[in-house]
């Protein structure tokens, strides 16, 4: 029996299917060509206007342990290219730095005497 004002639509899923509330989960699923559905679990108002909320996939139970394990990966490889970027990003601004740091002393050097 459903509540009155409690979020109950998950119980309404039909059976052998299961929803997933995990980040990125969907990109994984795409990935791996496993057929999903997004899972709009209600609305939320903004202003006066009603928007969707999207939360998690849909998906067989039989994909389950399949896709967990996919997200586990891409979730690895995903903080591992993050924290690259991150590293990129500030050894690019370092150099930024040095390079501005040397040219101003250059220029005060040359121009010093003027």
């Amino acid at each position: 029996m459903i509540e009155f004002l409690r979020n109950d639509e998950l119980t309404l899923l039909n059976p052998g299917l299961i929803h997933l509330e995990l980040r990125r989960i969907a990109q994984v699923a795409k990935r791996l060509g496993l057929s999903y559905a997004p899972c709009l679990l209600g609305f939320e108002g903004h202003g006066g206007n009603r928007t969707p909320t999207i939360r998690g996939i849909i998906v067989y139970k039989h994909t389950v342990d399949l896709l967990e394990e996919a997200h586990l990966e891409f979730e690895s490889q995903a903080v591992e290219n993050e924290y690259k970027e991150k590293q990129r990003a500030i050894y690019g601004r370092w150099k930024r730095l040095i390079v501005g740091t040397m040219t101003k002393k250059r220029l005060e050097r040359e121009y010093a005497n003027d």
